[in-house]
């Protein structure tokens, strides 16, 4: 079913890829949490990384059809479905900073995107709740804001690229 609502994304046939991606979500998680084997933790790891990326593309959708509301209801569906996976958290609360810009509720994206920056440690995640809150604060005419983000973005990933070519 992923690798179908993929093909259907690419072929921009928006309904049947996300009825593929919302019958990816609805398939339960491995059954058996006390197996610690390293089959089930990895199966367990996969499975996790394509149902996230399904919330993902199932919440790009709603947006691209311009339905925000369930757009937004995705990516908090993320935090239920993954209360203990703080990570997974944030990654939905961007996700919905990001829509927030898209309906041009600009005070509530800036609002999250500072909570998400106040708890984020992934320097990806930090780099888009800091890329989302900047297009904020240039469309409300704050451009100084918007300047110390995208130089902190631009700094941080120059960082980034000398580190991990060292």
């Amino acid at each position: 079913l992923y690798a179908l609502g993929n093909i259907h994304l690419n072929n921009n046939d928006l309904n049947l890829a996300l009825k593929c991606f919302e019958g990816v979500v609805d398939i339960p998680r491995i059954p058996d949490p006390s197996d610690n084997s390293i089959q089930t933790q990895v199966l367990q790891e996969e499975y996790e990384k394509i149902v996230m990326d399904s919330y993902q593309k199932i919440g790009q959708i709603y947006r691209r059809l311009k339905n925000y509301p369930l757009a937004i209801e995705t990516y908090k569906s993320i935090s239920d479905k993954y209360p203990e996976n703080a990570a997974l958290q944030l990654e939905g609360e961007i996700l919905t900073a990001e829509t927030y810009v898209d309906q041009e509720l600009y005070e509530k994206a800036l609002e999250l995107c500072t909570e998400v920056l106040d708890q984020a440690t992934n320097p990806r995640q930090i780099e888009r709740a800091q890329y989302s809150r900047a297009m904020a604060f240039l469309c409300l005419l704050i451009f100084e804001q918007a300047r110390t983000d995208l130089e902190s973005i631009i700094t941080e990933n120059a960082l980034n690229t000398l580190k991990s070519d060292a």
